[in-house]
């Protein structure tokens, strides 16, 4: 009984941190409109302090991930230092309508090794705008809380999953499809090991990142190991790719014997991220199972990050804030505030965990 009561202490203790990236619109104007039909908002605004990821120029280019400093307006002779305000991005990212404002930025240093942070993390000067991404988990330590990003679109998923991963991150994808997804974060870990390489100084650094992906059909996880095959290929070679990226065909939700906790805790490690795409426009019922799936096979050591692609979720979200606004005394009041935080995010979330 008392052991019992701490696990309970414990699990209540974890916060989950809820956020939405929503590139087309952060509030349906209706809860008749769709999403295909709401114009798309002016821009993304940041602001000093803000974290975001400077996307990568090529493919074989690390994109940095860091805080912004300043943001400097250089339409003039000084060029003006406008610490204090926000750059906005437009929408349809095109860099003239950015052309005179640059943004400074200082590279997190997430790298593990005993070398000087001061000399290798060097400030980002004169950074296009255009170029950003958000990132949401860089305050986290994965110790007293989770961050959960909601986005409801693949670009955006894939973004997310790109920006945020980390040297050493374990990585589970439930959901890998042909292996889209799986390339990128393949990518991301093997050029952040050969910078990590090249900091230190030395060759033969033991690779600590992975990639534990779940799909649920053969043919599908076949065509998965081709393609992580060939975006291997491609990157200088870094040990065997089958100890790197491991492919199953597993369905998490029907898994009765605990194989699916088994193959993503692989050599008794738990992710460090979790990335769920489980295909298409999929209920949101499904969607709901898979994120409570995670937060419970997970508990004794919880995910620092988890990033879930779903248009129903998201749907339902805006349909909560204007449930919300309406002042309907049975739902949640949530609301998504400028910066992607929701408000009240996981009583919304357990809303839909109880409900038919």
């Amino acid at each position: 009984m008392q052991a019992s009561m701490m696990c309970s202490q414990k699990a209540r203790s974890h916060y989950f941190h809820w956020m939405v990236y929503d590139p087309i619109s952060s509030k349906p104007k209706s809860s008749t409109t769709s999403r295909s039909a709401i114009a798309q908002t002016p821009g993304t605004s940041y602001r000093v302090n803000d974290d975001v990821y400077i996307r990568p120029k090529s493919v074989k280019e690390l994109g940095i991930s860091g805080r912004i400093t300043k943001i400097t307006d250089k339409t003039d002779s000084y060029s003006r230092v406008r610490a204090a305000e926000s750059v906005v991005v437009p929408a349809s990212r095109k860099r003239k309508a950015t052309e005179d404002t640059r943004v400074s930025i200082r590279p997190h240093c997430f790298l593990s090794g005993d070398f000087d942070a001061e000399k290798y993390c060097r400030s980002k000067e004169d950074v296009r705008p255009s170029r950003l991404f958000p990132v949401f988990d860089a305050a986290g330590d994965g110790k007293s809380s989770t961050t959960v990003v909601l986005t409801p679109d693949t670009v955006s998923y894939r973004l997310l999953a790109a920006s945020h991963v980390r040297v050493a991150d374990r990585v589970l994808e439930i959901g890998c499809s042909t292996g889209e997804c799986t390339a990128l974060v393949l990518r991301r870990l093997v050029l952040l090991h050969q910078q990590r390489m090249r900091i230190e100084a030395s060759q033969d650094l033991q690779f600590l990142g992975g990639v534990i992906a779940f799909d649920t059909s053969n043919e599908i996880i076949d065509k998965a190991r081709r393609r992580i095959g060939d975006e291997y290929g491609s990157l200088a070679k870094t040990g065997r790719v089958e100890d790197i990226v491991k492919l199953y065909n597993c369905d998490a939700l029907m898994d009765t014997k605990g194989r699916a906790i088994s193959l993503a805790s692989d050599g008794g490690r738990y992710p460090d991220v979790v990335l769920v795409d489980i295909g298409g426009n999929r209920e949101l019922h499904g969607v709901v199972r898979m994120i409570n799936w995670v937060k419970v096979s997970f508990q004794r050591r919880p995910p620092r990050l988890i990033i879930v692609k779903s248009e129903a979720l998201v749907e339902s979200l805006h349909e909560a804030e204007q449930q919300g606004d309406e002042g309907d005394e049975f739902q949640p009041k949530s609301s998504v505030l400028s910066n992607g935080v929701i408000q009240n995010g996981q009583e919304w979330f357990d809303s839909l965990t109880s409900s038919p």
